[in-house]
């Protein structure tokens, strides 16, 4: 992808998201933005990852965009379940937080940011998940009844 000329700040490099989106489209392959992205665009941390690092199903590596580096790390098709929505944005923080950070409050605060809808949509996958994010996912359900 060739950089697009800007009339304020010059030229602007294309997005690591759209550049992985046309070397990747035709291959099948899934990707998702890294645990700690997606934690902080959904607001549960405020530390900014430095790199831009993906998770995949295909296979790990690097992609050089001039001065940037953009890594592709090799993770189970599970954790990219929903890839491409805000649930699948909020099952990849999860997976990143860990079971002793990931709580009820946790899973409301996520409503709030994707929507009812998207929270069913994770429900409904909730099989493919780990006990302790369905355990969750059920108390969560439970205890705000959403």
């Amino acid at each position: 992808m060739r950089p697009k000329p800007n009339r304020f700040v010059g030229t602007i490099a294309a997005s690591p998201v759209d550049v992985l989106r046309s070397i990747l489209a035709d291959s099948g392959i899934t990707f998702q933005v890294c645990g700690a992205e997606a934690a902080r665009r959904l607001g549960l941390t405020t530390q900014v990852p430095t790199q831009h690092i993906y998770y995949t199903t295909g296979t790990a590596r690097k992609i050089r965009m001039g001065n940037t580096v953009v890594l592709l790390r090799n993770v189970s098709p599970r954790r990219l379940l929903l890839a491409d929505r805000p649930a699948g944005l909020a099952l990849t923080a999860m997976w990143y937080l860990g079971r002793s950070e990931v709580s009820t409050l946790t899973i409301e605060h996520l409503r709030m940011q994707i929507g009812k809808a998207e929270l069913s949509a994770l429900r409904g996958v909730a099989h493919h998940l780990p006990a302790w994010m369905s355990t969750i996912l059920v108390e969560h359900e439970r205890e705000y009844g959403t």
